[in-house]
């Protein structure tokens, strides 16, 4: 295995993935159009994820 914190482009990969696909569900059910509400979610989680790595790396932490 790697060392800390090794595996974050793939958390990254899996939270995005989970951020996206209940909002495809919910465009699909509520009639709307998924792209627009997807690329929004992305967007606003991936900004978040950067974000939230750059103040654990600020603090030398990371999840393990």
């Amino acid at each position: 295995m790697g060392g800390k914190g090794s595996d974050g482009g793939r958390l990254t990969g899996i939270a995005l993935i989970t951020l996206g696909v209940p909002k495809v569900a919910g465009a699909r059910v509520g009639g709307a159009p998924a792209t627009p509400a997807v690329v929004r979610v992305l967007v606003w989680g991936s900004l978040d994820v950067a974000v939230t790595a750059g103040v654990g790396r600020f603090f030398h932490e990371a999840i393990t």
